[in-house]
């Protein structure tokens, strides 16, 4: 069986776009998760010691209204680009 690998930086770097393509400000996602600003903005920008944990991230989807099944996809085809362009 042929298992795929998926980038580790993939599910942020997808997570971003989709928070920027919602109808909500950065911020004002942050508020509606429970998070600072600050610290939401370290966490999609990959800052070292700020990581995008689960309860966080299916959080983040449900308040911008994206299905976890269109944000799987992407994180793949993210994934295959960022391996493909190292």
């Amino acid at each position: 069986m042929n298992k795929r690998r998926l980038h580790p930086d993939a599910p942020r770097i997808v997570l971003r776009r989709l928070v920027k393509a919602a109808d909500m400000k950065q911020k004002d996602v942050a508020i509606a998760v429970g998070e600072r600003e600050d610290t939401f903005s370290k966490i999609l920008s990959g800052t070292e010691g700020y990581d995008l944990r689960t309860p966080l991230l299916v959080t983040v989807l449900a308040t911008i209204d994206v299905d976890f099944v269109v944000f799987a996809e992407q994180v793949e085809k993210e994934s295959a680009r960022l391996y493909a362009t190292s």
